[in-house]
């Protein structure tokens, strides 16, 4: 791991409103964005009214359209992220490689010109 990150996060006017249900929909929503950041979580506790955090990263590394598109995957719905898929081959069989906007499910691609 590159670097350690801890983080508190408290609920709004201190309520206590997470019970399990809660809770264990934080607890997936929390690995859906760990695998999509791909950072690790390292330990975490979530009370009713708060929750602590410890967050590894990693070094920086390029990584393949296939590991980019797994997570996507975590995040977002398999259909919609083919569907996507299918728009950005399509737009590279034309020759452009150089994504750096995208409005994503409208309209097309935008790329850096200069």
């Amino acid at each position: 791991m590159e670097s350690v990150i801890t983080s508190l996060s408290r609920v709004v006017d201190r309520r206590f409103v997470l019970g399990d249900r809660e809770k264990e929909r934080f607890r997936k929503m929390m690995r859906s964005v760990d695998a999509f950041c791909g950072v690790q979580v390292v330990t975490y506790v979530i009370m009713s009214n708060h929750f602590h955090i410890l967050v590894g990263t990693p070094e920086v590394v390029e990584i393949t359209d296939e590991e980019l598109y797994e997570r996507i995957e975590a995040a977002y719905p398999r259909m919609w992220v083919q569907a996507q898929r299918q728009v950005i081959d399509e737009y590279r069989s034309q020759g452009c490689d150089d994504f750096t906007r995208r409005d994503w499910g409208r309209g097309e691609p935008q790329v850096r010109t200069d």
